[in-house]
């Protein structure tokens, strides 16, 4: 069996993601069957321990692991860091340095064992290590207390060849149990892990969903399914990994995303849903009538043009929006997850058709919400701060 160990929390820490968002996602992937969930080291502030605790009681059967680079943390802070982390709730500190200097790995290893908790030695794999140099460095840090060692190779060097030569003389020669954190923009850590599993890997390190677009760890779905049905299976729960991953997308730039386009005088608002493909643009949020202040004066008037859609049976027979009975009330809706900046409007106010009614943030990206018909405000449903779900009703318009 081959374990996964899940590294999205880290991602959406590093990213800046709200804590209730994370702690969200966080109780979602509890018993989904992952090794351990890695989080990012938090410093030595007493608003760090409150974050680690209600992280701790999110994941309450998932092993929590962080890592520890030795070669940037102080001897006295490290102790600190790992003390913290392990009346915390820290399982498993991973410990790890670019230099592989052994000196500073041991004292880590050592301050870790003495807290109690697993220790994961990291060989960090560069263009002139030596696997005789890695073999050695893996026995020295079984000899000074670590539970399982990580190969590292963060510059795409090793391919599924080199990885299993490496894996087997390890397992041979050290037997520990062994994990991989691959990261290659090419798609060859993806072969090198499937490589390894037949080679009976340990662990994977993996990314749910890739949120900043730069190479990164191979997707847990994607190894999740390639070793379903095999000797090496994960035991990953699909249909568990399926809700959180979607959680983890809405917040990520694989989410859907909406925009005002100007296109010839004709002002659209255009919502983006990278990962659904053929829902790109809605018609039925147009936005018409605002005129371009870059159009020459002596340009010809034209109709604006019809935007391209994709193809779809609606878009093929769609039908000009008929107009509405007058006395109806309609509700305007997000169209993401984000944080109320600034409402615009207020209720008895009149509005036209694109007027501005709030300000909503989403990944630190500022989107108007604009009024998709004409009429008077009946409610406001929100207020500045507030933060709101996907479709969530903002605004109610009598018209």
């Amino acid at each position: 069996m081959t374990k996964i160990c899940e590294t999205i929390l880290l991602e959406s820490q590093q990213t800046g993601r709200k804590v209730e968002d994370i702690l969200v996602g966080a109780r979602q992937m509890d018993n989904v069957g992952y090794r351990a969930i890695e989080i990012m080291p938090l410093p030595l502030t007493e608003n760090s321990w409150e974050s680690l605790t209600k992280l701790n009681q999110a994941l309450k059967s998932t092993p929590m692991l962080v890592s520890l680079d030795v070669d940037l943390i102080e001897a006295k802070t490290l102790e600190q860091l790992v003390e913290l982390g392990s009346t915390g709730g820290v399982d498993i500190f991973r410990v790890h340095a670019e230099t592989n200097e052994t000196d500073k790995m041991k004292r880590a290893v050592g301050a870790v064992t003495k807290a109690g908790k697993h220790a994961e030695g990291t060989l960090f794999c560069a263009k002139n290590t030596s696997v005789d140099f890695l073999t050695d460095l893996a026995r020295k840090l079984k000899d000074c207390g670590c539970g399982s060692l990580c190969i590292y190779d963060s510059q795409g060097i090793l391919g599924p060849k080199e990885t299993t030569e490496l894996l087997g003389l390890l397992k041979k020669k050290v037997d520990l149990p062994i994990a991989l954190k691959f990261s290659s923009p090419s798609g060859i850590a993806e072969i090198a892990y499937y490589a390894a599993a037949g080679m009976g890997v340990d662990a994977l390190y993996c990314l749910l969903s890739p949120i900043t677009g730069r190479g990164s760890l191979p997707q847990t779905k994607t190894i999740v399914r390639v070793l379903a049905d095999t000797d090496w299976s994960t035991d990953v729960r699909t249909e568990k990994l399926d809700e959180v991953a979607r959680h983890f997308e809405m917040g990520s730039i694989h989410g859907p995303r909406a925009y005002d386009v100007l296109v010839s005088g004709t002002q659209y608002h255009v919502t983006v849903c990278p990962s659904e493909m053929g829902k790109e643009i809605l018609p039925d949020s147009r936005v018409h009538g605002r005129p371009s202040l870059a159009r020459a004066k002596s340009a010809p008037k034209k109709a604006p043009p019809t935007p391209i859609l994709p193809k779809r049976k609606a878009a093929s027979t769609a039908k000009p929006p008929e107009k509405q009975a007058a006395g109806q009330t309609k509700s305007v809706r997000s169209t993401m997850e984000g944080a109320i900046l600034d409402v615009l409007v207020k209720e008895g106010d009149k509005v036209e058709r694109g007027t501005k009614l709030l300000i909503l943030e989403a990944m630190k990206m500022q989107n108007q919400v604009l009024s998709p018909f004409s009429g008077t405000i009946t409610q406001v449903l929100v207020k500045t701060g507030e933060t709101v779900r996907d479709g969530q009703n903002l605004v109610t318009i009598t018209i």
